[in-house]
């Protein structure tokens, strides 16, 4: 295995998983690095998490979305 690997264990949906092929495959992971190398790719992964949530959040304009709602609640259809 090399760390693409592991990267690609760790950030797997673990909640597709059955309980029991969950720690089969912590168990491969464990026993197939040192625990260095654990942290680091936790790490990783971490980071990438952290970076593509700032890039997801960076658009969002609360005061704006809020003031729509707003006028969108408020409004009434004088037409009919």
């Amino acid at each position: 295995m090399n760390d693409s690997d592991l990267m690609q264990m760790i950030s797997c949906s673990f909640s597709e998983k059955k309980r029991g092929e969950l720690w089969q495959e912590m168990e491969k992971v464990l026993g197939s690095y040192t625990s260095s190398h654990l942290v680091a790719a936790l790490c990783a992964h971490t980071q990438d998490t952290v970076q593509t949530l700032e890039e997801q959040t960076t658009n969002i304009d609360i005061r704006k979305d809020a003031e729509k709602l707003r006028f969108a609640i408020f409004y009434v259809d004088v037409s009919k």
